[in-house]
């Protein structure tokens, strides 16, 4: 999603090459393959990765390779659980096109297992793992069913 965070663009490479040269070889792999789904983005930004500095680990000071062209931050311009003027009417109004592009194709995609991957921190993410209070550390968020 970050364009500087690299790492993971290319496992995805990776991962889309292993399944390629092995199909057919590794009787898993072409299971894996012949039985299921498989949608693999590499990047959301890819303006960010082109703006990004080959070696540098972390953004430089204006967020360049952080945001995509437009200077947003397209981790945070998803819709909110704890923003109530949100509706299925104008989700997508006032989105960035990568943004809106990836909530449109995931509403016509539906699937039961997903995977977004940041670099240069050791946490794993989850649905409703914001806050309501505007922490971003260390307060429980529970999920709908609980």
């Amino acid at each position: 999603m970050h364009g500087d965070e690299t790492v993971g663009r290319q496992l995805m490479i990776f991962l889309a090459q292993y399944l390629l040269n092995n199909y057919g070889i590794e009787e898993r792999v072409t299971h894996i393959v012949n039985t299921t789904d498989i949608f693999l983005m590499p990047s959301l930004n890819p303006d960010g990765y082109e703006a990004s500095e080959e070696g540098r680990c972390e953004s430089r000071s204006g967020f360049e390779g952080r945001v995509n062209a437009n200077g947003v931050d397209l981790n945070r311009d998803f819709p909110d659980q704890f923003d109530n003027n949100n509706t299925d009417v104008d989700i997508l109004g006032g989105r960035q096109n990568e943004t809106a592009a990836i909530m449109t194709w995931i509403v016509s995609n539906p699937f039961v297992l997903s995977g977004n991957l940041h670099g240069g921190a050791v946490v794993a993410s989850y649905p409703y793992d914001d806050s309501g209070s505007g922490r971003i550390c260390c307060e429980a968020s529970l999920s709908p069913d609980k």
